[in-house]
Parts: structure tokens; C-alpha cells; sequence
């Protein structure tokens, strides 16, 4: 238990201080959402997405119930309503489909969410844990 709830308190420590207004958007890839609840208690008040954590164009398999169906379009315009996204475990298959949105930066970690006239875009502001 500790080796998954270490990592993510590590992520949650950088929001200790932060507005409880904050929006932020965790994924965690192929995964039940245990990860995303224990995210969620350590980061309260501060809002976390009802669902989505993990994220691809396909089901990670058969049994895969939680794996959200988006295209990067759909998920970029989603995105605007958050002000961080932190990427706690990623695959190359989500960085073939979501790469686009983060520049070069292709690593687990936390992305301050701006906006400008091409759409959404991810600035990397702490390197995965």
C-alpha cells in the first residue's frame, strides 16, 4: 500500500497550499480509480474530475470498465475547466493519442493548464515522481 499511496502524496504535497477553488484533472492509466481516490483524499477540497483517470481511444481489455473513450480534441476542450493535470502513470499509448497537448514533454507528472488562440496546452511544472 505504501508504495502506491507514497507517489501520490509526493504529488499531492505541491497543492497543500493552493485555493481550495483549484481544478485539478489526475489521470492514472489502467487502473479501478483506487489510485484517483487516494488522490483525492489527499488534495480535499480541491476538486479532482468524477471520472476519466484513465484515458485512451480503446479499452485496456475485456475487463476494462473505467478507461474513458476521448480523442485529444475532446479531451483539450475538457481540460479548459481545469487549472492543473497531474499525470501519474501514462503509456506510449496515451502519449501516441495526448502528445499533442503537451509540447515536447512526454513524462509523468504535474502540468500547470493555459490556454491560448491554438487551444489548450500543458506546461510542466513538476517532474513525475
Amino acid at each position: 500500500m505504501r508504495e502506491i499511496r507514497n507517489p501520490l502524496q509526493a504529488y499531492a504535497e505541491y497543492f497543500k497550499n493552493m485555493d481550495p477553488s483549484t481544478k485539478v484533472y489526475f489521470i492514472h492509466n489502467d487502473s479501478d480509480g483506487f489510485e484517483k481516490w487516494i488522490f483525492l483524499y489527499e488534495v480535499t477540497p480541491i476538486h479532482i474530475q468524477p471520472s476519466g483517470w484513465s484515458l485512451g481511444l480503446s479499452k485496456y481489455g475485456p475487463d476494462d470498465l473505467w478507461t474513458d473513450i476521448k480523442s485529444a480534441k475532446a479531451w483539450g476542450i475538457e481540460l479548459k475547466e481545469y487549472d492543473f493535470l497531474v499525470v501519474s502513470k501514462s503509456d506510449k499509448k496515451f502519449w501516441d493519442t495526448y502528445g499533442s497537448l503537451f509540447g515536447s514533454s512526454r513524462s509523468n507528472g504535474i502540468y500547470k493548464v493555459t490556454q491560448d488562440k491554438a487551444g489548450v496546452r500543458l506546461s510542466l511544472v513538476k517532474n513525475g515522481i
